[in-house]
């Protein structure tokens, strides 16, 4: 089991290096196997798992495949708020991405609500004047003016 995580792992890795060049529909492809296999291997609370599946969602932003990209991001949000809990960092990420997605597709009411909660949780866990929280108040604040 340890080399098919340590291949997968690999691939992840190839995907994120494929992102890093603009190939988002050859990362695309990757990572719906990967995340497959992971899901089958480690089931859907899977920290890797879930980190490949955000890395598909990220991909599909980047073709602005926002449906796509909406579904894979409440999935992780939702199995991190299970797992890690609501004030972990990774799931106030998953957070703000998923409000980033929301914008994207014209949402801003929705994107506000978890702008929000990035941002009151990322002051709490992180501090006023970490850059994560910095950010999530700009978004906050722009969504705040938009609407």
């Amino acid at each position: 089991m340890s080399e098919n995580t340590d291949a997968l792992q690999t691939r992840h890795n190839r995907a994120s290096e494929l992102c890093a060049q603009g190939k988002f529909a050859e990362a695309e492809a990757d990572l719906r196997e990967i995340v497959d296999l992971r899901e089958r291997m480690s089931g859907p609370y899977d920290a890797e798992m879930l980190d490949s599946r955000n890395s598909l969602a990220r991909a599909f932003m980047a073709q602005a495949k926002y449906g796509e990209a909406e579904a894979q991001y409440w999935t992780v949000l939702n199995a991190r708020e299970r797992v890690l809990g609501s004030e972990h960092a990774d799931t106030l990420l998953s957070l703000y991405s998923l409000a980033l997605c929301l914008i994207r597709q014209g949402k801003l009411g929705d994107a506000k609500e978890f702008a929000w909660r990035a941002m009151v949780g990322r002051r709490k866990i992180l501090g006023a004047g970490h850059p994560e929280t910095l950010n999530s108040e700009h978004l906050y604040n722009w969504l705040s003016a938009k609407l």
